[in-house]
Formats: structure tokens, C-alpha cells, sequence
């Protein structure tokens, strides 16, 4: 079960959140709660990408990626130094302008894989002391346990 927090302009993708995990999904693997049968969604969708990382353990499923697109780069972001504990990735054009309670102040590590970057802020809103994330950082210094808000942008 996930939680649909809001979805793009035309409705085809939905961010998700469940548990300690959060991302974008196509809205044709999205269907309400009800008692009827799960459907299988049409060939060609897109293919969702869903992982878990912990400290002894990391499992993923599905790039994430649309069809015929090429894959996109992403930034992920720990509560651990040098890429420990739970994690979350974000890509091109994903935002948060309020973390939330678990992850608000508590990023101390940063990964990315491709040509993105991420611009962290310490308040809310894109608010207070603001910084450009343009490679995978063990240890964020100063804005450790400060970050509350963040957009993510091709480099």
C-alpha cells in the first residue's frame, strides 16, 4: 500500500510514498483501495523503479525508466555518512519543498549517477542557506542533519 501525495499536470504520474520510501509511479500501476482483483498494467508502461537500502542489505526493482527513454541520472540521499542507512532517490525535475518528518534534518550523505545535480536548502520552501550538489559527497559537512527542502536539476 502507498500513499499518493500528488501527481503531474496531466495525471500520468503520481509521487508515492510507503513506509521510509518514496518516488514517482505511472498512475495506470495506481488503483484506490478496494476489494477486487489486481490488474496486470499494459505492455509498454512505464517501468516503475522501487529499492531498498539498509545498512547489511540493498534490493531493487525496475530502472525506473520510460520506454524508449534513455535512463536518467539520480541523486540519492542517506541518513548515514558515506552511503549508510535508509535511503531515497530523486531525479530530474522531482522537488520536495518540505521533507518529511523522518527525512527533515537527517540527510548526511548524498550519491549521484548520471548528469544531475541537487540544490539543498536548510528551511522549508527552498529557504534559509542553500547549496548545489553536483557529486556523490561521504559526509555533507556543515549542511548534515540540516537539509529540508531540495530540487533536483539536469547538470
Amino acid at each position: 500500500m502507498v500513499n499518493v501525495s500528488e501527481c503531474n499536470a496531466s495525471g500520468s504520474w503520481c509521487r508515492v510514498e510507503a513506509a521510509n520510501i518514496r518516488g514517482w509511479a505511472s498512475a495506470s500501476y495506481l488503483r484506490a483501495l478496494q476489494p477486487t482483483q489486481p490488474t496486470r498494467p499494459a505492455p509498454g508502461q512505464p517501468d516503475v523503479g522501487f529499492s531498498i537500502n539498509t545498512p547489511n542489505f540493498s534490493f531493487q526493482i525496475g530502472s525506473g525508466n520510460r520506454p524508449g527513454q534513455p535512463g536518467r541520472g539520480e541523486i540519492c540521499f542517506y541518513e548515514g555518512y558515506d552511503y549508510r542507512g535508509r535511503s531515497f532517490c530523486a531525479q530530474d525535475g522531482d522537488q520536495d519543498r518540505y521533507l518529511s518528518n523522518f527525512w527533515n534534518d537527517r540527510i548526511r550523505s548524498a550519491r549521484i549517477e548520471g548528469n544531475v545535480s541537487a540544490t539543498v536548502c536548510t528551511g522549508g520552501n527552498y529557504s534559509g542557506r542553500c547549496a548545489v550538489i553536483d557529486r556523490s559527497i561521504r559526509n555533507l559537512g556543515m549542511l548534515a542533519d540540516n537539509i529540508s527542502s531540495y530540487y533536483i536539476g539536469r547538470r
